[in-house]
Order: C-alpha cells, then sequence, then structure tokens
C-alpha cells in the first residue's frame, strides 16, 4: 500500500513536469523497501521511481536502485518485480544505451511489454508502450507516434482517462495533433471498435480466454470490453448478443 500510493503520487508529479517532488514523493517507500528489503513489493514503485531520478540528472542513483531491485529478487519467484526490473532496465537505455546482444534500444521495452501481458497487467504494459513511445519522439526516430497510440489505445480499453490525457499531452508536446478524445467519451453508447470485436466473438461461443488469444488481449481487458457491450446493448447474456450486434 505505502509503494502504490508513493508511485502514484512519483506520476502525478512527473506528469506535471515536477521531477524534484516526484523524488521526494518516493524516498519515504524507498527507504521503507531498502530497509525491509521486501523488493518483491517494489514493482509498482521501481519503474517510476526510476524515471524520477532520470528526469532529475540523478542516472547514477537510478542505475543503483536498478541494481538494488534485480539483487533484491535474485532466486525469487516474484514475477511482478522481475516484469518491473525489466522495465527499469529499458528505461535506462536512454542513459546507457542498449547493451551488446540486446536487439537495439526498443528490444528491452518489447521485452517489458511482454512480461506485463503474459502477467495479464495491461495498466504496466500501457505504461511501457507511453515511456517507448515518448522516447521514441524526443529522439526523432520513426514509429514514436504509432507506439504512443498504441499505449493510448490500451489505456482506452481499461478506461484510465487521465492517462490517455497525458499520453495526448505528449503527443502535442511533441508536434502531434491528436483528435480523438480519450476513453469512452468518444463512442457514448455505441461500441468502440474494439469492444464490437470482442462481443464478436463472444456471440460466436469464445470464451473470454480464448477471445484474448485471438485479439492478443489481457483476459481482464476481454472481461471489461464483455461487460460493457453487454451494458450498452442492453442484453444480460453472451447468448443475445448476436442479435443486438447485426451483419
Amino acid at each position: 500500500m505505502l509503494t502504490s500510493a508513493a508511485a502514484a503520487q512519483v506520476r502525478v508529479h512527473l506528469a506535471a513536469d515536477r521531477p524534484a517532488p516526484a523524488v521526494q514523493a518516493m524516498e519515504g517507500a524507498l527507504h521503507h523497501v531498502r530497509r525491509t528489503g521486501a523488493w518483491v513489493w517494489a514493482s509498482v514503485l521501481a519503474p517510476p521511481a526510476v524515471q524520477a531520478l532520470l528526469r532529475a540528472g540523478r542516472a547514477g542513483e537510478a542505475r543503483l536502485l536498478v541494481t538494488e531491485l534485480a539483487d533484491g529478487i535474485a532466486r525469487r519467484d516474484a514475477p511482478a518485480a522481475r516484469a518491473a526490473l525489466l522495465t527499469c532496465r529499458a528505461l535506462l537505455t536512454d542513459t546507457a544505451g542498449p547493451q551488446p546482444g540486446t536487439g537495439g534500444a526498443d528490444a528491452p521495452y518489447l521485452t517489458a511489454v511482454d512480461a506485463w501481458t503474459e502477467l495479464e497487467r495491461p495498466y504496466e504494459a500501457a505504461y511501457v508502450r507511453e515511456a517507448w513511445g515518448l522516447r521514441l519522439l524526443a529522439a526523432g526516430a520513426a514509429g514514436g507516434r504509432t507506439v504512443l497510440h498504441e499505449a493510448i489505445a490500451a489505456y482506452q480499453d481499461i478506461d484510465a482517462v487521465w492517462d490517455v490525457l497525458r499520453c495526448q499531452r505528449g503527443l502535442r508536446d511533441h508536434g502531434q495533433v491528436t483528435v480523438r478524445r480519450p476513453g469512452a467519451l468518444g463512442y457514448g453508447d455505441h461500441l468502440s471498435p474494439r469492444e464490437r470485436a470482442v462481443a464478436r466473438l463472444a456471440s460466436l461461443g469464445l470464451s473470454n480466454r480464448e477471445i484474448a488469444r485471438e485479439l492478443v488481449l489481457s483476459h481482464r481487458t476481454v472481461e471489461h470490453h464483455v461487460a460493457r457491450a453487454l451494458r450498452k446493448l442492453g442484453v444480460s447474456s453472451r447468448t443475445e448478443i448476436g442479435s443486438q450486434l447485426g451483419p
């Protein structure tokens, strides 16, 4: 709970471009983690903490934090903490450059996205895509806009409206124009394209897990889409979806 609250505060400060307060917001929770050795619980805090340190010009401390995290979860069964470690290492590529044999600067981000997706943690996967897309835009590299739009779509899938707005502001800051409104506001009581795709497969009898595999989504994201589709279509069961979708 302490690390989650601190991580939220850090992200708010970073979104407002206040790296110094972001670092201050994490220090208490990070001190607690170091004192107790509870690095397996640092999966929420570590990535934004690394971002805060990097933005504050304290890259050496960021690298030390990643080393501490790696040592703290070594030989432990902690999938979320390992995904967080992969995220932190991806963030560090901006300062250290890609490591030999990693497949370039983008590979660590892809690896981190895959790790969070495997854990069915769509928010964290979107968070990595956001950081990746912003890095590409800042470097003037091709693909930054596409990656950030993928992050926006993932945030929209889980109704993370504030995160969508943050990504759209990032696009504008880099001279990219956005025209869609965030989240469900863009569709109201109508199905979004993603909701319609999920609803169509549900009407064919596929389970949520089968739909997730088919559309490369997390199981939880599919659950959200099915629930919203049922509500928007005004039906109470999956068997009624087909008659409401139309051809």
